[in-house]
């Protein structure tokens, strides 16, 4: 992210004789030079802005008009996504509450509150779904990197399934060595075409696995093998031991 008017703004607060600091009511954000090349039907508009750095403000920013398209300061663009009210920091910060601290939503809300972010715990689910969304583009952009990276030691591709009530099953792949999830999808049913439409994603965005692991369910292999069928595919110990448990204690088997 520009910190260019993160900057500005921590430069305009104020210290009020109690010693909080507050934001500026308004901050102004003109053009630079470059950016006003060629522009004419320049003018100033107005919108507020909510950012974890820098609390809660109004930025009057500069605008023009160039080959007819609407010219807007570069900082304010990497601050901030058009028509929006919390700044990219505010996305960042809520996933990392609700996702890395494990955060409930109220929590989150509190937590900003503090930080004179005041916002809706509705915004809070709205902010980590888009946060979500954004890390997945973000991945799927560098994942031929990621790919590469992977097979400096092996691609160890692990999938298992999980019914999560209703009509949907949860299917996550995950690379076995670095714990990442590589890909996730909610699949009506767990039949081995839906199943092989995942596995032919996978191998479009990363390529080819060196090895797998699952549960070896009937659907799984067939999908494996439609897709990977000359690579190794071997079973998980977890669903092993836990098919190995009830075999053996039935009942009594906790799972």
């Amino acid at each position: 992210m520009i910190l260019v008017l993160a900057t500005r703004v921590l430069a305009a607060k104020r210290e009020n004789p109690n010693g909080r600091l507050h934001s500026p009511q308004t901050l102004v954000l003109a053009l630079n030079e470059e950016e006003l090349a060629g522009c004419d039907r320049k003018r100033y508009r107005c919108r507020q802005i909510r950012s974890v750095g820098t609390g809660s403000f109004t930025l009057k920013y500069q605008t023009g008009r160039r080959d007819g398209a609407r010219i807007r300061p570069g900082a304010l663009d990497a601050t901030i996504a058009p028509g929006r009210l919390f700044a990219y920091d505010v996305v960042e910060e809520v996933v990392r509450l609700r996702y890395v601290e494990l955060r409930q939503r109220e929590e989150v809300r509190t937590e900003l509150a503090e930080k004179e972010v005041r916002i809706s715990t509705g915004s809070v689910s709205n902010l980590s779904w888009e946060g979500l969304a954004g890390l997945q583009c973000l991945q799927f952009e560098h994942a031929a990197e990621l790919a590469e990276y992977y097979r400096r030691k092996a691609f160890v591709l692990h999938m298992d399934g999980t019914r999560e009530g209703g009509n949907w099953t949860h299917f996550v792949l995950r690379e076995g060595l670095t714990g990442h999830v590589i890909l996730s999808k909610k699949i009506r049913s767990e039949h081995s075409a839906d199943i092989e439409k995942i596995l032919r994603e996978v191998e479009t965005r990363f390529g080819t696995p060196d090895c797998i692991v699952s549960d070896m369910s009937a659907a799984i292999c067939n999908a494996v093998e439609a897709v990977f069928g000359s690579v190794p595919h071997r079973l998980c110990h977890y669903h092993f031991l836990k098919a190995i448990g009830k075999v053996m204690l039935g009942d009594d088997h906790d799972g």
